[in-house]
């Protein structure tokens, strides 16, 4: 499934670099067409001269280009890749099991890939911060970080596939958010709402 993004990549990275190499392919099939019909051996060494300068000079870029088309290539394909396996993970474990445990979580780059996949907007993949089922891929530019509250990283694996490790909280974890609040009373709160029965204290 990635055939189309390698294709793209190899196209927009190598048109620099395809010119060059036309260029001066051209320029030694015109030498050799005026060497065959007898032009002046100055003008045919003057032009096979220039090509080679051509090429000498163009060099270094033409090396870049390759460079630089051969490293986004293997983006592409690493890329393509964990999209894939996220793919598979979700099929392994089930979107309604995923979902069964609260909000899902994973990778920066993979989070729109995953709600597509749950079948929900962004906004219930994104800052979730590990509080149900988190599908982690090791963290990498590709990929990006997967943001876990400190409370959430104790964590119990679910399945591995490929790249990918599922894992959920362990049934004995505290709950994420604690209440935090210093002096907090229930029954004063209750009072201040005017409930039945209530009495500050």
């Amino acid at each position: 499934m990635f055939f189309p993004a390698l294709v793209a990549i190899a196209v927009l990275g190598g048109v620099g670099a395809g010119l060059i190499v036309d260029l001066g392919r051209r320029m030694v099939e015109r030498v050799a067409s005026r060497a065959a019909g007898g032009h002046l051996y100055g003008g045919t060494v003057g032009a096979a001269a220039a090509g080679a300068v051509l090429l000498v000079g163009a060099a270094p870029e033409l090396r870049d280009h390759v460079e630089a088309a051969d490293a986004e290539t293997r983006e592409a394909i690493e890329r393509s890749r964990l999209h894939d396996e996220l793919e598979l993970a979700v099929d392994t474990i089930g979107a309604d099991y995923i979902t069964r445990f609260g909000p899902a979580t994973t990778n920066r780059s993979y989070q729109t890939h995953l709600a597509w996949e749950l079948s929900l907007p962004i906004s219930d993949v994104h800052g979730t911060g590990g509080r149900g089922i988190v599908l982690s891929a090791p963290a990498q530019p590709i990929a990006g970080v997967v943001r876990v509250y400190r409370r959430a990283r104790r964590r119990v694996t679910l399945a591995r596939v490929g790249s990918w490790t599922v894992s959920t909280r362990p049934p004995s974890a505290r709950h994420v958010f604690t209440w935090p609040i210093v002096g907090f009373s229930l029954r004063v709160a209750a009072a201040r709402y005017g409930q039945p029965g209530a009495t500050a204290g």
